[in-house]
């Protein structure tokens, strides 16, 4: 068995072991990160008494990796060793399926760096890693996630359509897989006027900017940038009309919660000749010719769609 072959079959074990955590009772979890899990539910006892306070933990990946997530919003990596949502999983599986030794992979709205980390087990030290996360304070924690590795590039941008300048929104840590450009889309949730935000300017990139900076043009493209999906696949026409990206995956949403970005989005992927598949549960794709249908037929909350261009 080729070194290689060897660690592709560690990490899906690593992966199953995450969704069987994902999946098993409190209890399961507990025997699994006996240390862990004291701090971890202490961690929602402080964060509600410090009115919001969060604490910054070490944990560990399913396949070894060290991270430091906000508790308790971290709590899944804390406990699971990963992203536990069931679309997380299933695009984990597929991530590994796809990504090879030597490839390149751009992670646009990284967060804290968990696909990072993961596809750079994929690619090795011959691949390289472009990691995309706007949020000042959730880059600090990715930059010091990803800092073993040379070959995996953090940026602190927002992804657009084009190059400048964008206002942000940056929501406090138990919130903040929600930061986004566009903040109107929340503002009917219970936490938003009562939390705040820190609104920011920041630099924006494209991926056609990056894809010529770096020379290369990447295997795999995960988009999560909660409302500017349609800015960020409108930052990479130059590379879409030649279909020269296999694989662009962005976070979708059921049609009651869709922005109109999102919707863009998809649309704009379709004139390109991008097809759009879902992932089943073994991390492989099947045709979707109407994503939304899907969504509201599954009754989906959310779920990772796969564009590949047409054949």
């Amino acid at each position: 068995m080729s070194l290689i072959t060897g660690m592709k079959q560690s990490l899906y074990a690593a992966i199953s072991r995450i969704e069987s955590l994902a999946r098993g009772s409190r209890l399961k979890r507990f025997l699994a990160h006996p240390l862990n899990y004291p701090l971890a539910m202490g961690s929602k006892a402080w964060h509600r008494l410090s009115s919001g306070r969060t604490i910054v933990a070490k944990a560990r990946c399913a396949w070894g990796d060290v991270m430091q997530v906000n508790l308790p919003a971290g709590m899944d990596i804390f406990l699971t060793g990963g992203k536990s949502h069931d679309s997380e999983i299933r695009f984990s599986k597929f991530l590994l399926s796809c990504l090879k030794e030597g490839d390149c992979f751009f992670d646009i709205g990284s967060h804290l760096g968990f696909y990072s980390l993961l596809s750079r087990a994929c690619v090795g030290s011959s691949g390289t890693v472009v990691s995309v996360e706007a949020a000042p304070s959730s880059f600090a924690l990715l930059k010091k996630n990803t800092s073993a590795y040379t070959n995996i590039l953090p940026f602190n941008r927002a992804a657009g359509k084009e190059e400048g300048f964008i206002s942000f929104y940056e929501f406090p840590a138990l919130y903040a897989e929600y930061n986004t450009s566009y903040p109107d889309q929340f503002e009917l949730q219970p936490w938003f006027r009562k939390k705040g935000f820190n609104k920011i300017s920041l630099e924006l990139v494209t991926i056609d900017g990056i894809i010529s900076q770096l020379g290369r043009t990447p295997k795999l493209i995960k988009i999560d940038t909660e409302g500017a999906e349609a800015d960020v696949v409108l930052g990479a026409f130059r590379s879409l009309d030649r279909n020269s990206i296999p694989f662009l995956a962005m976070e979708f949403l059921p049609p009651h919660r869709q922005n109109a970005n999102h919707k863009e989005a998809a649309t704009l992927l379709r004139q390109h000749g991008y097809l759009a598949h879902t992932i089943d549960g073994n991390g492989k794709l099947f045709f979707c010719p109407d994503p939304a249908a899907y969504m509201e037929a599954e009754q989906k909350d959310s779920d990772m769609i796969v564009f590949t261009p047409g054949r």
